[in-house]
């Protein structure tokens, strides 16, 4: 028995001097990447080179731990059109090199890098695509987007599988009411389609018809928008999507593309087209050449991601997350507030909406940066509805993407009652309750006539709270607002023609939007500053162990850039200047 329990105790110490030697190791390599993390150099002459994956950050990329562990090094799509604009006006950028091949965008997000690469195409420089495929689904984003380019290459395997634009909603009603559950939800109004894939069998009327327009829309934004960049008519174009999916010799047939080619093949030709070899990443690229002319004392635009879906808790940081935590955003609104440098925010907004309460919580939020005499420009990306559009009436200036979905200026609610689902299993919940209404959300009893008559009271409450607020934000009159409201859907230019924003643009128009509410002299410099900051590898790293529950390990890490700050005063080193000033920060703290 001893044996066994020295055995044991053994195996215990050597797994813990092996957690203990890792986590070492990982705080060791974290404090390198940290003190030697430097913009790259960039070279005379340069091809500028984005890479687009299936998925794309609004404003942050991610930690910087990534620009060092990834080949393929994440940009934002704010990184990707701010670089671009840079690039169209550096004479060390002869033109750009896109691969689509992985890319996964909305029409929204193609259509904000689409007008980028028109701009850097105005300034007298080419610029080229590749995709091994147009796949079906993310392929009428990507498309779209090429289409923008001087040069298409397919490769020779590759399809065009632009086939259109559709939205599917799954009905479920019946299917769960069999199951033993019951959806008990309520919706303002009849065009408020959250819920009808639980509630209904059949898709409204209401709901169809709306949702119809918005594809069709959607659609003649696209077709209009292929056959103005490759010459053809939006006719020629329809009758080519619906023909689709085309091989790739007849997509070059018809005109879609202008090349069959693999991509080293493309490349090459590129690279001899613009007589340069070297292609600089816009993970690279960006901190090297816009960033780096940031961090002034210049006045600042602060641009600050309000993106995923609205909670009042979770999550660690904006941008970062999947969640808009309510009291993220009033953090840092703070901290922006008190900022004097910060004289205009642009606010990215990709939500599809979330709690009400929440949401009147960051718009309350948004109200108070105004009145500090920070102008807000709202920018709407994807989607910004429901909740995600009524955070945005309380900024001074609202722009969307034409493609933008937004408005459904509507509320739903309700529970899923499980009680039947229990009983065909012979199961029952007991319970014990003290007051009249206790348990009201429970899933285990359906709602009482007076609980039910509570929760249509609050629906309609909060239904006239947001027509309401929304009225006074946008001038709009009572009539005006029935006709955009109860539920509905917009893109971007329906809702400018109903006068729910004000404008179409994306980040580009955001920026000089807030730019001129400023007042500066003409050729005046600002800085245009991603907030809240990139985190360093040390504060990834702290997240990633607090996660973890390892507690001790993340207070060491917070200890690192004390014990860095101190070794840069004897000049030992390279620490930055950003990150000496935030190692001041947290040391007055």
């Amino acid at each position: 028995m001893r044996r066994l329990g020295r055995f044991m105790l053994w195996v215990m110490a050597v797994i813990g001097a092996m957690t203990t030697a890792l986590i070492v190791g990982l705080v060791v390599l974290a404090w390198r990447f940290e003190v030697t993390d430097q913009p790259a150099d960039l070279p005379d002459r340069m091809i500028l080179q984005l890479r687009v994956g299936d998925t794309v950050n609004e404003v942050i990329a991610g930690p910087q731990w990534a620009r060092h562990l990834r080949r393929d090094r994440p940009a934002s799509l704010f990184q990707m059109v701010r670089s671009l604009d840079h690039a169209a006006a550096d004479p060390r950028v002869v033109g750009v090199f896109a691969d689509l091949s992985q890319a996964g965008l909305s029409l929204a997000e193609a259509q904000e890098l689409r007008a980028a690469i028109s701009r850097f195409r105005a300034a007298g420089k080419p610029a080229h695509a590749y995709a091994d495929s147009f796949d079906e689904g993310s392929g009428v984003g990507v498309y779209y987007l090429a289409s923008a380019f001087n040069h298409i290459t397919l490769q020779p395997s590759g399809l065009f599988e632009v086939t259109g634009i559709v939205i599917e909603v799954p009905m479920l009603g019946d299917a769960l009411r069999e199951l033993g559950v019951t959806p008990r939800f309520g919706a303002r109004h009849e065009y408020k389609s959250a819920v009808v894939s639980f509630t209904d069998r059949r898709l409204p009327a209401a709901v169809r018809d709306n949702l119809q327009k918005l594809a069709d829309r959607l659609f003649a934004q696209v077709t209009a928008g292929i056959a103005e960049a490759r010459r053809q008519s939006a006719a020629t174009v329809g009758r080519l999507i619906d023909g689709a999916p085309l091989l790739a010799k007849e997509a070059k047939a018809n005109g879609l593309v202008d090349w069959l080619a693999y991509r080293d093949q493309a490349v090459r030709r590129v690279r001899g087209e613009l007589g340069a070899q070297t292609f600089m990443a816009v993970a690279d690229y960006y901190p090297a050449a816009v960033a780096a002319a940031g961090d002034t004392d210049r006045p600042r635009i602060a641009v600050v991601p309000l993106t995923g879906d609205i909670v009042r808790h979770g999550g660690h940081r904006l941008g970062e997350d999947g969640a808009l935590n309510a009291g993220q955003v009033r953090r840092a609104f703070r901290t922006l507030r008190r900022d004097k440098r910060v004289r205009a925010v642009v606010l990215r907004v990709d939500s599809p909406g979330g709690s009400y309460i929440a949401a009147d919580t960051i718009r309350h939020e948004i109200g108070r940066l105004v009145a500090a005499e920070k102008t807000v420009v709202v920018s709407m990306s994807d989607v910004a509805a429901s909740g995600g559009y009524f955070i945005a009436l309380a900024a001074d200036h609202v722009l969307a993407q034409a493609g933008s979905i937004t408005g459904s200026i509507g509320v739903f609610g309700g529970k899923f009652v499980t009680r039947d689902l229990l009983a065909r299993w012979s199961a029952e919940v007991a319970d014990v309750r003290a007051g009249a209404n206790a348990g009201v959300y429970s899933p285990f009893r359906d709602f009482s006539a007076s609980q039910q008559t509570r929760m249509d009271a609050i629906l309609d409450a909060i239904y006239a709270d947001f027509t309401n607020r929304t009225m006074r934000a946008r001038a709009l009159g009572r009539r005006a607002i029935d006709s955009a409201a109860r539920g509905r859907v917009w893109t971007g230019v329906d809702a400018k023609e109903l006068g729910l924003i004000d404008g179409l643009g994306g980040f580009h128009e955001a920026v000089a939007l807030a730019r001129q509410s400023l007042d500066l002299a003409d050729g005046a410099a600002v800085d245009v500053m991603i907030y809240p900051r990139p985190r360093g590898v040390i504060d990834s790293a702290y997240d990633l162990l607090e996660d973890s529950g390892l507690r001790q390990w993340s207070a060491l890490l917070h200890a690192l850039p004390i014990l860095t700050a101190g070794a840069a005063r004897l000049g030992t080193l390279p620490v930055s200047g950003g990150d000496r000033a935030r190692v001041a920060i947290r040391l007055t703290q």
